[in-house]
């Protein structure tokens, strides 16, 4: 049964009130995920150009699961609140939820585009389903989300579907997510 985890939200609200934390070791990597015509803007950054898109270099193997653990986290990623939460009284347009035992199985150049309405409703229903036994990775991709968010200062752009910094936090913990490749 899944567990209620507050542990985002009260990551989020911390993180909001000073300096988040630098990324995870080894190495900043950060997930740019950008449509058409954007570019990375940061100096350095690792990306693969593909089509329509430029991917985020998911290269902090410490933070990718066993083959078991990541089957773990889709069938709960994939499961829908209970009825009566909160959470199910509202019109669901993420695609993060809907699919995500998917996004765990795919590269990421293939991933469809989602439509976010609200950061803080996708990053609850991660919480929700996943319970406290994925917590640290959430909270790693949120403070690494939140500290490249800074880092790049970059405004939000007008676009059919979710807003930069919420794709961006998508993109950041698909990567933790992400399996051991050889």
């Amino acid at each position: 049964m899944a567990r209620k985890s507050s542990g985002i939200g009260d990551g989020m609200r911390q993180h909001h009130n000073h300096h988040p934390p630098p990324p995870p070791p080894p190495a900043p990597s950060p997930m740019l995920l950008q449509r058409w015509h954007w570019r990375c803007l940061i100096a350095g950054v690792n990306c693969v150009y593909s089509s329509q898109f430029l991917v985020p270099d998911c290269s902090r193997q410490q933070y990718h699961l066993s083959e078991d653990r990541r089957t773990e986290a889709a069938g709960k990623l994939f499961a829908r609140p209970p009825l009566n939460h909160y959470l199910a009284t509202v019109r669901y347009e993420c695609y993060l939820e809907q699919k995500a035992g998917e996004y765990l199985a795919i590269p990421l150049e293939e991933k469809e585009r989602r439509t976010c309405p609200s950061g803080l409703k996708c990053l609850s229903y991660w919480s929700y389903n996943l319970g406290s036994d994925f917590s640290d990775i959430l909270d790693a991709a949120l403070a690494t989300w939140e500290y490249n968010k800074n880092l790049t200062a970059m405004e939000k752009a007008d676009q059919v579907g979710c807003n930069f910094s919420e794709d961006y936090l998508t993109q950041e913990i698909a990567c933790f997510f992400r399996p051991i490749e050889p």
